[in-house]
């Protein structure tokens, strides 16, 4: 029982930590101060795939939010993109198997949800530096 217990409190946090990660991302002011701490620990690509994402979700035009989504797919999820997120390899591949199964149809606009997703995990992981760099300020 407190192995589960433990293991349903860790749960939680990382839930509350993901709540207010999103919540940062969502807020102007303080989008920028994280987009700057993210190129100060060469993690840019994390804020540069989110800038994209928010242009791309809130894109209504069909083709425009599929030529957007292909450009995305080279970017961040290929080598061969400048700003390759982590754990590339595996979005990639959900995101290829969506498309397929959407057989020519529009792209959705939660096209990229793991992506973002790894994004917040990755930003969860330096949280706790970021909230101590917003201090010293």
């Amino acid at each position: 029982f407190v192995c589960f217990w433990k293991s349903l409190m860790a749960e939680e946090k990382e839930k509350d930590i993901n709540v207010v990660i999103e919540n940062a991302m969502n807020n102007e002011e303080e989008w920028i101060l994280l987009s700057k701490f993210l190129k100060s620990k060469y993690m840019t690509e994390v804020s540069t795939f989110h800038n994209y994402n928010i242009k791309y979700q809130n894109e209504k035009d069909a083709s425009k939010r599929k030529e957007l989504g292909d450009r995305m797919i080279v970017k961040f999820l290929t080598l061969d993109g400048d700003a390759t997120l982590p754990d590339h390899p595996g979005c990639y591949r959900d995101i290829k198997r969506k498309l397929k199964r959407l057989k020519n149809n529009d792209y959705p606009s939660d096209l990229f949800i793991n992506a973002h997703d790894k994004c917040v995990f990755s930003l969860s992981t330096i949280w706790d530096e970021f909230l101590a760099s917003k201090e010293k300020k």
